[in-house]
């Protein structure tokens, strides 16, 4: 068992860090709305980075990792690449810093305050949610959306919104929170300690993939991975990819 005193620590309780209003009022729900989503995360953002850490370390890394790897691998110096609910933008900056730099970068976040944390990185930023994304169809080589399908209510439509902005050919890569029963005592704690600051909801991996693949032209793959995670692999216009 995890010592009391180390997961009062790690669920931020009260008597250490009070979280925002906002997070106990979406967390009464667990179906965030654009609008709480980018004022919860406007009040996370100073102490974002920090928690995401955490949460790659104990639970989330397999996940990233997995993901991290396949993106890696996709990117050329022609790639045209959209990050979706990018946070702080600490993903793009880990690939630019290794020199890996697409040609084009979109951020696109629902929180301003998260996106600032980026404005020093050579990418274009846009304020939007992402189940309405401003993009023109069919104009991307590579979308991400890392640990973001979590926090919005109408996924289905967050799904069609990033397949829509995929060329044919296009890859998209999704990390997230995933609801499975076999995780260590520490990726319990850290769930509960996202339900409870009502900063997104762990989902079932079999209903992404049947959202993604409900387009016939694309094909998807889970990438296995530990933890309360699941790591997804898709592409439009290939069915080779497809898993039965």
């Amino acid at each position: 068992m995890v010592p009391e005193f180390v997961a009062s620590l790690l669920l931020d309780r009260p008597n250490f860090v009070k979280p925002p209003k906002i997070g106990h009022e979406v967390a009464k729900s667990h179906r965030p709305s654009g609008a709480s989503v980018g004022h919860l995360y406007d009040a996370l953002a100073p102490d974002y980075d920090r928690r995401h850490a955490r949460w790659l370390r104990y639970a989330g890394g397999e996940a990233q990792a997995a993901v991290e790897g396949a993106v890696r691998a996709l990117i050329g110096p022609n790639t045209e690449m959209l990050d979706v609910g990018c946070g702080t933008g600490r993903f793009i900056r880990r690939l630019i810093d290794d020199g890996l730099v697409p040609h084009r970068v979109t951020l696109l976040d629902v929180s301003g305050r998260m996106l600032s944390y980026s404005n020093d990185l050579p990418v274009t930023h846009v304020k939007a949610p992402m189940d309405r994304i401003p993009i023109s169809d069919g104009s991307l080589d590579l979308v991400t959306c890392l640990w973001a399908l979590e926090t919005i209510e109408d996924r289905p439509a967050a799904i069609r919104e990033i397949l829509r902005v995929l060329k044919p050919g296009g890859w998209a890569c999704f990390a997230f929170c995933a609801d499975k029963s076999f995780c260590s005592p520490m990726g319990r704690i850290l769930r509960r300690s996202v339900e409870r600051l009502g900063a997104g909801s762990f989902l079932q991996s079999d209903e992404i993939i049947t959202n993604l693949s409900a387009k016939r032209d694309v094909a998807v793959r889970q990438i296995p991975c530990g933890g309360p995670a699941t790591a997804l692999l898709c592409r439009r216009g290939d069915t080779e990819l497809r898993q039965g």
